[in-house]
């Protein structure tokens, strides 16, 4: 399974494509090796920026339903 924030980007004549990781803020393209043993397959599921994001968006989850209170930070 590949990962959900791998985003390809062909050219018009699709001579050529790029992909892209989503999950960085700013532009990250994952050198080719990378996308091989990780990007493309489960095993993006032990990637730094993978699970960064991953927590960022359930964090942002639970604060979107009052399960996460800020001013009980400590």
């Amino acid at each position: 399974m590949k990962c959900k924030y791998l985003s390809r980007f062909r050219s018009e004549c699709g001579n050529w494509s790029v992909y892209s990781c989503k999950a960085e803020k700013g532009m990250y393209n994952p050198a080719l090796l990378t996308q091989e043993e990780c990007c493309r397959n489960s095993s993006h599921l032990d990637c730094p920026a993978y699970i960064r994001c991953e927590r960022q968006k359930q964090k942002s989850e639970m604060n979107s339903v009052g399960l996460l209170n800020s001013s009980c930070a400590g």
